[in-house]
């Protein structure tokens, strides 16, 4: 099952691996599994291959470019750039494979809730295992679109064969799903005993992702703390090595150097350290449906077009202004301004971005709160035996939250007026109800109401009572996700909103401290001068020789802000799940809070440096 997104990606391996090399045997007992699952055609030689020549085809570029400039900084860019390229070709199925299992085991509890719900209804296997692919939007979705396929071509021949296809492919993941379809669609009679089991299913699925989950979130804190100390403790402690570097062995050190390791080198390994890591997944339940939002593809398109345009108009500026300048402060100041341009740029295509739907989310939060007493009162309408639509319109003058009765008002006009059937009522992507109410939840319940209808009230009572329940092990799910992932998430959010910016702002602002306070050393004294010695002086001539590297405040702002990205979405992705719009929320949120705590440390730091030494030479000009 190949995506179509990964697509360029196995064509470069084809394209790559023309000659074939021995892939070691430690390297290929990990691949051959990844391969397997994720049906590429492709063998452990193809990747090693492929990955080896184009990393070579990377470096030999950059050693061409350095024979022409004669600069040894393209050779460093070069092995960077070829080592990180090898890395990531070979890493890329594990990731590819890890993604699909996370993703596939995060929807398998919304996947048991949703074969429960069709298979109360109607007792069908394919049409429970359809319902499951109609609203799940990942890997398991599409396994169960090809499962549906397969048994209507007779490629399978009963839902025992589609339950052993499915035990093959994800029984070792959890085996705890298989168990529950088993136990979901074991034979029975009636529809008191399909309760029963679904039930009984159900509840299997929770107690097994309860158990799953835990044992995920113990297995990821030793790997989180190193992560913590590598990515974030280290780096920051190694800036304050770096005023004492410029100054003992300044013919040795290159800013560029400086720049290239912490705004690429260090965010791409953490990046790598991270893949590895993200085995946990939030069940998506409160999410929009994006199909139905068509001005978010424009509004993200001109948000981004804004932000390049203020990008390139900084860089280019500012970058010319720090180039020139030759005080501490003035390369402090062109510097910031740049790092805030960069942070004004993430916040427009995160914060401000989520702020434009928040409203909207919130909205809707509100109105799926009311779905369930809606369907209770709903049920005992349909009780009288009368029209749909006239139990419809009972119902809503028991609706409290103003918003879900004026949907439900606007529903019910629309059936009463008969231009257009149930159907595009709800689902016409340019007049439906889900064009102005976009919410995942609200097609799940109109979906089932829309297949039920012209099957009889018997159906539809049983449907609407279906429902009620899915809505209630929903709340289940919910509470298990926040009990569980909370432990989880807490500390790294910690880390990354305040350990992390705040050990950053201290350590540049020591850095800049010192600078400054050595920039402001004179020895113009020809006795002190004649005191110190040959050794002396060679000191005194380094020390005033001493200036601040350009680049060191782009460096670890970049650093800051990169890593801020990087293990926030980390944090989002296991906590808002497919959310796309809380996501980007929690980024940008994450990303105001980090930037604001490193701009009042390093300035509050400089201004405290500024103003000792002004008080120092006041003293000294005293005496």
């Amino acid at each position: 099952m190949v995506e179509e997104k990964v697509e360029p990606v196995l064509k470069l391996y084809k394209k790559f691996s023309l000659f074939k090399l021995n892939t070691p045997r430690f390297i290929s007992s990990r691949l051959e599994k990844s391969l397997d699952f994720l049906e590429w055609d492709l063998t452990p030689s193809d990747i090693f291959s492929g990955s080896t020549f184009c990393s070579l085809l990377v470096f030999s570029f950059f050693f061409i470019l350095y024979h022409v400039f004669k600069d040894w900084i393209l050779i460093f860019v070069g092995v960077y750039a070829s080592v990180f390229l090898f890395f990531f070709l070979m890493s890329y199925p594990l990731f590819a494979y890890k993604r699909l299992v996370r993703d596939g085991t995060s929807e398998m509890l919304l996947a048991a809730i949703f074969l429960s719900l069709s298979y109360r209804i109607e007792g069908n296997v394919e049409n429970a295992l359809l319902f499951a692919a109609q609203n799940l939007k990942g890997i398991l979705g599409r396994e169960f679109s090809r499962v549906i396929a397969w048994l209507r071509s007779r490629k399978l021949i009963s839902y025992k064969d589609a339950i052993e296809y499915l035990r093959r492919r994800w029984g070792e993941e959890n085996p705890r799903f298989i168990d529950m379809i088993n136990c979901l669609f074991s034979p029975v009679h009636g529809q008191v005993e399909r309760e029963k089991n679904a039930d009984e299913a159900v509840r299997m699925m929770l107690d097994g992702e309860r158990e799953r989950m835990r044992n995920l979130v113990l297995q990821m804190k030793n790997p989180v703390r190193i992560i913590n100390i590598f990515g974030i403790l280290l780096p920051m402690m190694m800036v304050i090595l770096i005023p004492i570097f410029v100054f003992f062995v300044p013919e040795f050190f290159d800013e560029r150097v400086l720049f290239i390791g912490y705004t690429f080198v260090l965010p791409s390994i953490l990046f790598l350290l991270l893949q590895f890591q993200l085995v946990l997944k939030a069940p998506s339940v409160h999410t929009l449906e994006l199909d139905y939002i068509y001005d978010l593809r424009w509004i993200k398109r001109y948000v981004f077009l804004i932000s390049l345009i203020i990008f390139i108009s900084a860089l280019v500026y500012l970058g010319l202004k720090i180039s020139i300048s030759t005080s501490l402060f003035s390369i402090t100041l062109y510097s910031f301004i740049l790092l805030f341009f960069v942070f004004i740029v993430i916040i427009l295509n995160t914060f401000v971005v989520f702020k434009l739907f928040s409203k909207r989310l919130d909205k809707l939060i509100s109105l799926e709160t009311q779905i369930l007493p809606f369907l209770s009162s709903l049920s005992i309408s349909l009780e009288k035996n009368i029209p749909f639509e006239y139990s419809l319109q009972e119902t809503v003058g028991k609706v409290r939250d103003p918003e879900a009765r004026r949907m439900l008002t606007m529903l019910v006009s629309k059936m009463l007026s008969g231009r257009e059937n149930f159907e595009d009522m709800i689902f016409n992507p340019k007049s439906g109800i889900l064009k102005e109410y976009p919410s995942q939840l609200l097609k799940i319940t109109f979906r089932v109401i829309s297949g039920l209808l012209d099957k009889g009230s018997y159906f539809l009572k049983v449907g609407i009572k279906s429902l009620q329940k899915f809505f209630i092990d929903l709340s289940d799910v919910q509470l298990l996700t926040k009990e569980v992932l909370e432990e989880a998430i807490s500390d790294i959010k910690l880390q990354v909103k305040i350990f992390a910016p705040l050990a950053g702002g201290i350590t540049i602002g020591m850095s800049l401290i010192v600078f400054h306070v050595m920039s402001q050393i004179r020895f113009g004294e020809e006795t002190l001068i004649q005191n110190v010695g040959t050794e002396g002086l060679l000191f005194v001539e380094n020390l005033e020789k001493l200036k601040l590297p350009k680049l060191l405040i782009l460096s670890i702002g970049f650093y800051i802000i990169e890593m801020t990205i990087i293990l926030s979405s980390f944090v989002s992705e296991i906590e808002f799940g497919e959310d796309y719009i809380k996501k980007i929320g929690e980024i940008g949120k994450t990303t105001i809070v980090s930037f604001l705590i490193f701009t009042i440390l390093l300035w509050m730091l400089l201004i405290f440096a500024v103003s000792v030494v002004q008080f120092g030479s006041v003293g000294s000009e005293g005496i």
